[in-house]
C-alpha cells in the first residue's frame, strides 16, 4: 500500500514537472497576427490541472510562468501575472475534481472561468493599472477592456479547442495513470 502511494506521488511530481516544462517551452512560442498574438501557455497548465489536480495545475502554472519569463522575458517581472497562471491550473483542477459535468462542459466551463478570472480579471486589470492608467492611449478601463477582449477572445477560443482535441487522446492512452 505504501509503495503504491509513493509511486503515485512520484508520478504526480514527474507529470507536474513535465507540464511545467512544456509550459516553459510554449512561453517563448507565439504566433503574431495583425489582430492578436496567439500563445499556447494555457494548454499545459490546463492539462496539469485536469489530469493531476488543482495543486499540480497551480504549481505547473507558477513554475512555467516564472521560469518561462526568466528564459524569454518580455518586460519587467510582475508576480500578478504568475498568479494568473497559477489560477489557470487551480481553476481547472477544481472543476475537474469537484464537478459531475461531462468533460466537454468541464472544458468550456474551465476556459470561461479562466477568461473571466485570469485574462480579464487579473491580467487585464493589472496591465491597465500598470501601463495605461493616467491618461495615456486608453483613457478609461472600459475602452482598454474592449480592445483587450477583442484580442484575447480568439486566443482563449483556440486554446479551448486545442485543449479539447488533446484531452481525450491523453486520457484514452492511459499515459497518465494517476489516482486522485
Amino acid at each position: 500500500m505504501q509503495n503504491t502511494t509513493i509511486k503515485q506521488n512520484t508520478l504526480k511530481l514527474v507529470y507536474t514537472a513535465l507540464f511545467a516544462a512544456i509550459s516553459i517551452a510554449l512561453n517563448s512560442l507565439e504566433i503574431s497576427t495583425p489582430a492578436f498574438k496567439l500563445t499556447f501557455t494555457y494548454i499545459p497548465i490546463f492539462l496539469a490541472g485536469a489530469f493531476i489536480g488543482p495543486l499540480a495545475g497551480g504549481i505547473a502554472g507558477g513554475i512555467g510562468d516564472l521560469i518561462g519569463f526568466l528564459i524569454h522575458p518580455t518586460g519587467a517581472y510582475l508576480p500578478v501575472f504568475t498568479l494568473a497562471s497559477i489560477m489557470i491550473g487551480v481553476i481547472t483542477g477544481v472543476i475537474f475534481t469537484h464537478t459531475t459535468l461531462k468533460t466537454p462542459m468541464k472544458i468550456i466551463l474551465c476556459y470561461t472561468l479562466i477568461f473571466i478570472i485570469c485574462t480579464v480579471g487579473i491580467n487585464s486589470t493589472a496591465q491597465y493599472y500598470l501601463f495605461f492608467a493616467g491618461g495615456t492611449k486608453y483613457s478609461t478601463f472600459k475602452a482598454f477592456l474592449l480592445v483587450r477582449l477583442s484580442t484575447q477572445l480568439p486566443v482563449v477560443a483556440i486554446n479551448t479547442y486545442i485543449s479539447y482535441l488533446l484531452y481525450f487522446p491523453i486520457k484514452n492512452s492511459n499515459l497518465l495513470r494517476l489516482k486522485r
